[in-house]
């Protein structure tokens, strides 16, 4: 494996980052994933630092950790992802090869082909939905009217919301985050 391309003045992690943060962190203290993300950018450069977990401090939104969205109260967690929850129409887990496999499109109907399912098994209501939604689903179209796919920030979770609460509250998305971004 060759050598990392780092920025002038910049050294790699390794055994001295390490040894440096011994004494600062410990097995008595919680880690907090935005603290090191921090003090990593600090050290290498925003530009440098990826991660798939833990959001950049300037990603959309992400300054809402701890509270809820202005406009639709929505609330964000501690790293600042939005909780959809209390508009959950329906949430599913798919499979992580299959769902890592596909496009975001095709993602999306993965999803309609889960909640499909769980609607002939009788595990969600099909009066929950009107006929022009229930045609888009037994079709296994990416887009169900008036609602969207979230992505949600675990991997192959998607959640079926409304589409305009998850338009006007505005958030970091899975995609960029997978990618590191």
């Amino acid at each position: 494996m060759g050598a990392v391309a780092l920025p002038k003045g910049k050294a790699p992690v390794g055994e001295n980052f390490s040894q440096a943060q011994q004494g600062r962190y410990s097995y008595d203290s919680p880690y907090h994933s935005r603290t090191v993300r921090t003090e990593l950018e600090q050290r290498y450069g925003k530009q440098n630092v990826k991660s798939s977990t833990v959001p950049p401090s300037n990603g959309k939104n992400v300054k809402l950790a701890n509270q809820s969205h202005p406009k639709t109260g929505v609330p964000f967690d501690s790293k600042g992802f939005p909780n959809f929850e209390k508009h959950v129409k329906y949430d599913t887990k798919l499979d992580i090869q299959e769902f890592r496999s596909k496009s975001s499109t095709g993602q999306m109907r993965l999803a309609t082909k889960d909640l499909a399912e769980a609607i002939r098994k009788g595990q969600v209501r099909k009066s929950s939905f009107n006929t022009e939604q229930l045609r888009a689903i037994e079709k296994g179209e990416s887009k169900i009217p008036d609602y969207t796919w979230h992505h949600h920030q675990d991997t192959g979770r998607m959640q079926l919301v409304p589409e305009k609460s998850h338009h006007d509250t505005g958030h970091i998305g899975w995609e960029a985050m997978n990618k590191g971004r």
